[in-house]
């Protein structure tokens, strides 16, 4: 099999990324509806740069939690872009290398030291 480079334009990329220089998953991720919170107002939201792992069983993917036990626990990346899965499970890619600005992160991006260590082709600044 031999792979063949792909780009993709974005008009504009996510704060968070501190240059142009960066790696998402190719294939892109399913988000996992049931692992997003609802929010106050009845929507389940995941803001770009919130931190995700794969979840072993379905592999698709959640919201980084270190107390899950079901693959979530182990940080693989920041979500690229917004996603609404408040109809059920929905797509975006996976930023899993690249520097990352963190304090332009949502405030709620679960980002903490264990998924720094897990996510380690990621550089915060």
């Amino acid at each position: 099999m031999k792979l063949q480079p792909t780009t993709t334009t974005y008009d504009t990329p996510p704060n968070f990324l501190a240059n142009e220089h960066f790696v998402a998953l190719p294939e892109g991720i399913t988000i996992d509806y049931t692992t997003v919170p609802t929010a106050e107002d009845g929507l389940r939201v995941v803001e770009a740069g919130t931190a995700f792992g794969k979840i072993t069983d379905t592999g698709l993917y959640g919201p980084y939690d270190i107390g899950a036990g079901d693959g979530r626990e182990v940080g693989v990346g920041l979500t690229f872009y917004e996603s609404d899965v408040t109809e059920g499970n929905d797509t975006n890619s996976l930023v899993i290398h690249g520097i990352i600005k963190e304090g332009a992160l949502p405030e709620e991006s679960g980002v903490d030291a264990a998924f720094k260590a897990d996510a380690n082709g990621l550089i915060f600044v």
